[in-house]
């Protein structure tokens, strides 16, 4: 019955199908249907009162686009750079009693000493911001000055000790623009630490008994040669040296044993050769030298290095801190070594066999030795250490090498003299780094907020709360 009445509903539905009118069909839009409205435009936000100009294409740090230099002089936004032709040139003669808190410009000739040996990356830094190097000579430059000039006769061999961020570092190349201004002979180590943080590679060599770095040895037997042009020719070596199967005679002059040791492919022979000039250098009156060595704690502390059974190795265990370490041990005839220890490397400390070894000279010395430790102690130190007591462990051979360097601290963490501050405070107006509108109130305030110390100082004249 059900399925009678389904045939029946299924045979009406055909015939009212048949009886309807046939209508056209199409997938497609009419003709005659109205154009769509295109989407509205997005509107783009404009900051009223805004900066206008290019936008940048390049990053702010060194390297970018975005500097004045890198402009078309004749662009709107062009603006030529300060000119500081006008300050005096950092020669033999600039830095002399009087001259605390002026502001002189390294020469051209100092400049490309530091691009052979290098600079501290702070200073880099702080170079690439300055229109025209420079420095501020300060009370402690006069007195280091003083003690390179009597050290021709009397040779020194001196740690600078101050305060974190009093300037040791450009203390240190102070020193040797003077010498090199003076025609010394000069050696600079921009930073120890570099030699023992595993940077370079190294190769053990079974007749030297150490692990050479050859890169390294190169790179400073290089940088020797084009920093000493003209002097190491009038200095000849005091030992033979065999190399590539050849006999260098002892008096052979130095700019010509080094230029061969550069065209050598015999590492173990390159370290020889280095050695050999440091030897040379250090035995020979004729010329003072000077050799500069920053982050000395490097050279009593242990390395990054790993030997075969991947045990860490201790400085002098590497070829070229033991080489430095040698000749730290003699000091030269004729000239000064200086030094300073870096606490801004927290990896790094100022070892306890070095404070030791500080602790014991400190009898004799000035400053005294609880102001000596105050500088490594300090606050503001990124690496602050303990006093060595009775129970400190010390290595025996790191102990004996720093007690035989016999380095005398030479105090340089004076704070700045207000003529000294306001020197450099004018020098960065005219080189447009100081954003605040100068006023007694914004100096006196920042310089007392740094407590004297010139880097904290400077930092807070460059920097602003925008």
């Amino acid at each position: 019955m059900h399925v009678v009445r389904a045939m029946g509903i299924v045979s009406a539905a055909r015939a009212a199908l048949a009886r309807a009118p046939a209508v056209s069909f199409s997938t497609s839009a009419p003709i005659e249907a109205a154009a769509r409205k295109a989407a509205p435009k997005k509107r783009v936000a404009v900051r009223k009162g805004g900066m206008s100009g290019p936008r940048r294409t390049g990053g702010r740090r060194k390297g970018g686009v975005d500097s004045s230099a890198s402009l078309s002089k004749s662009s709107e936004f062009f603006v030529s750079p300060p000119n500081m032709s006008d300050l005096s040139s950092l020669d033999s003669t600039a830095i002399a009693a009087g001259a605390a808190g002026q502001v002189v410009a390294w020469t051209n000739r100092v400049r490309n000493v530091f691009s052979s040996f290098g600079l501290p990356r702070e200073i880099k830094r702080e170079f690439a911001l300055q229109p025209r190097p420079r420095t501020v000579i300060r009370e402690a430059s006069v007195r280091i000055v003083d003690a390179l000039q009597e050290s021709v006769k009397q040779p020194i061999r001196s740690l600078l000790v101050g305060r974190s961020g009093s300037g040791k570092s450009t203390f240190l190349l102070q020193a040797l623009a003077h010498a090199v201004e003076s025609k010394w002979a000069v050696v600079y180590i921009p930073g120890a630490i570099d030699l023992i943080n595993s940077s370079t590679p190294y190769t053990f060599n079974a007749q030297q008994a150490t692990y050479l770095q050859p890169e390294a040895a190169s790179a400073l037997l290089g940088a020797i040669a084009t920093a000493n042009k003209g002097t190491l020719s009038k200095l000849k070596s005091v030992d033979k040296l065999t190399m590539d199967g050849k006999d260098i005679q002892a008096g052979t002059p130095l700019d010509k044993l080094i230029d061969t040791a550069l065209k050598s492919a015999d590492q173990p022979a390159q370290q020889l050769a280095l050695e050999l000039v440091l030897r040379s250098l250090a035995e020979q009156k004729d010329v003072p030298v000077l050799v500069a060595i920053d982050d000395v704690q490097a050279l009593f502390s242990m390395s990054w290095y790993r030997d075969p059974d991947f045990r860490p190795m201790r400085s002098f265990e590497l070829a070229i801190p033991r080489a430095l370490l040698a000749f730290l041990q003699k000091g030269v005839q004729s000239g000064a070594v200086l030094t300073a220890a870096s606490s801004t490397h927290s990896e790094f400390p100022v070892p306890p066999e070095l404070l030791v070894a500080l602790r014991d000279k400190a009898g004799v010395a000035t400053p005294a030795w609880r102001s000596i430790f105050s500088t490594f102690a300090g606050r503001a130190n990124s690496a602050r250490v303990r006093e060595p007591d009775a129970y400190t462990p010390l290595n025996e051979a790191h102990l004996t090498l720093a007690r035989g360097a016999d380095l005398t601290p030479l105090h340089v963490g004076d704070a700045l003299q207000l003529s000294e501050a306001s020197s450099l405070f004018d020098v960065l107006q005219r080189e447009r780094l100081v954003w605040e509108k100068p006023c007694d109130e914004f100096f006196i305030s920042k310089l007392v907020e740094s407590d004297g110390i010139i880097r904290i100082f400077e930092k807070s004249l460059r920097r602003t709360l925008m």
